[in-house]
């Protein structure tokens, strides 16, 4: 049945740009009403709590760069520490509860996530052995002047951030949305606010001490709201009688999407552990600063699209082929808009940032703009390895993941020597580049009938290349003329790509809280009598 779905999505896909405008006063017409509160729900939560977070985010990095280029590093290796985790030991990773939990009865979903997370303690008892036998393997991996013993005890702790990571994908799963944004965006805010304490009262210890004080900080917010957390996971699934229990398909689901995980962190992480072998801590410190900064284009993207996989998988599971169309079409217009407007700010606001942080990161300046530009351009193709997940079909991503480690190796040994930092930028944003086009790519040619973005996505590029060129050529730039370049080009961007004035009016309703939605309404009918309430 699940290929019949599959086949039945691709084939409904072409009409969906159709059908979203014929429903512009009511999005997802074709999705059941009470899923479709759900979704739109999340929606509005997500990009709410995302916009609350992502300041937090920005300030914990800068607040790090500003310590210091070591303490960065070392935060550096902790969004490795991550990858490793979420790649190697959480086997199958949250695709894998988002995909099943739909189809699971009420009954049964207390048991498959106990059980699910019985196989995950197993297979992690194995990788624990290899550590212990092979402690050099986490030494390249982690790096860092820190003993064996230290790498594998917070190995030792994976369970903490996988049981997190659990329940914040059971409740999207569940179409919780809420819930889960609430706790997943809590944690940004709690551990800024930890640094930005710890840098006044105590800001020595950040230096000497980084990697107690980065890995506290990370695992103790998280275990408290792993807490709350786990309590609405229990509420919405019962108190059912526990028994061993996983879904058909679980084990080739999870199968494919371990191997994609692992292939991915060893592509996508490969930078970091190259430049810190090759060029020191200090060296990955403002490597990581230009990918961090130019990286939040991809966090911001991820928050808006965090809904489009539980929305499609719950779609698919009761064959509403139709409703995952127009699920796709909304996330996908939503996504250029988001991707432009974020390249395009770090573009012309990225250096003033840099130069808060100190005279350490002026050298970067150019690379963050280049950087920026990229993920502006070459981020959206990512998404289409969300579509390969919702049917099954993750397992291709892997070739993109080789086509990166490919790139970026061959030319990072063969840049690094005589550029440095700067080769491996452009070995990462070539490899980005070429990796995240083909997953589009591949989406395409396993859905043939996908509705072409091709046009839109050219068009966004054009403005990320010219406002990079702009960025350029009259950096620094001042905060006022930065404005106006970002508003000139979300402008043209908004033109060139045919959004409409009914169609943001849409996008605005879809996305604004309950509470202000009436002034909405009536500002929408003033520039568009037609706009109707949702």
């Amino acid at each position: 049945m699940r290929q019949c779905v599959e086949k039945t999505l691709a084939a409904c896909l072409p009409d969906c740009r159709n059908a979203a405008s014929k429903e512009t006063h009511r999005p997802l017409g074709d999705v059941p009403d009470k899923q479709r509160d759900k979704v739109l729900s999340g929606m509005r939560w997500t990009v709410w709590l995302s916009a609350l977070a992502v300041p937090f985010s920005a300030g914990t990095n800068l607040l790090l760069a500003r310590v210091g280029p070591e303490t960065i590093g070392v935060y550096g290796l902790l969004a490795v520490y991550v990858g490793l985790i979420a790649s190697f030991l959480y086997f199958g990773g949250d695709p894998v509860i988002i995909r099943f939990i739909p189809e699971c009865r009420e009954e049964d979903r207390l048991s498959f996530l106990a059980s699910y997370l019985l196989v995950i303690l197993i297979t992690l008892a194995g990788w624990l052995a290899v550590a212990r036998f092979f402690p050099e393997a986490l030494h390249v991996v982690l790096g860092g002047n820190k003993s064996n013993h230290f790498r594998f005890m917070v190995i030792c702790l994976a369970p903490l951030p996988v049981a997190f990571w659990m329940i914040l994908a059971s409740l999207k799963g569940m179409l919780d949305i809420r819930s889960s944004q609430i706790l997943g965006k809590l944690l940004p805010i709690v551990t800024f606010i930890a640094y930005a304490t710890l840098y006044f009262l105590d800001r020595p210890l950040m230096v000497t001490s980084p990697f107690a004080v980065i890995w506290t900080i990370y695992l103790v917010p998280m275990i408290l709201l792993g807490f709350i957390g786990a309590f609405r996971v229990i509420r919405h699934c019962g108190m059912s009688r526990l028994r061993f229990y996983l879904p058909r398909g679980f084990w080739s689901y999870a199968f494919g999407a371990q191997q994609s995980g692992i292939l991915l962190f060893l592509a996508y992480r490969l930078d970091y552990v190259l430049v810190l072998d090759y060029g020191g801590l200090g060296t990955l410190g403002r490597y990581v600063t230009v990918m961090t900064i130019a990286g939040f284009v991809g966090i911001v993207n991820g928050f808006f699209m965090e809904t489009l996989l539980p929305s499609l998988t719950n779609m698919l599971a009761v064959s509403n082929s139709t409703g995952a169309a127009q699920v796709f079409m909304i996330h996908m217009r939503i996504l250029f808009l988001v991707a432009t407007a974020m390249s395009c700010g770090i573009m012309v606001l990225g250096v003033a940032a840099t130069s808060f942080m100190g005279a350490k990161y002026i050298s970067v300046q150019r690379l963050l703009i280049v950087m920026a530009m990229v993920q502006g351009v070459a981020n959206p193709g990512l998404f289409g390895g969300t579509v390969l997940a919702s049917i099954g079909r993750q397992r291709l991503i892997t070739w993109s993941a080789v086509l990166h480690m490919v790139i970026f190796a061959s030319m990072f040994f063969l840049l690094w020597p005589h550029y440095g930092l700067t080769g491996a930028v452009a070995a990462y944003a070539v490899a980005v580049a070429a990796s995240w086009g083909s997953i589009m790519a591949i989406a395409r040619y396993v859905a043939p009938d996908l509705p072409s973005i091709s046009i839109l996505w050219f068009k966004a590029a054009l403005v990320d290349v010219a406002v990079c060129v702009i960025s350029f050529y009259y950096m620094p730039l001042g905060v006022y003329t930065g404005a106006f370049v970002w508003l000139c080009a979300m402008v043209v961007f908004l033109f060139v790509g045919r959004y409409g004035v009914s169609e943001c009016m849409m996008l605005v309703q879809t996305l604004t809280p309950g509470f202000i939605l009436p002034f909405v309404r009536r500002l929408g009918a003033g520039f568009a009598g037609s706009v109707k309430p949702i």
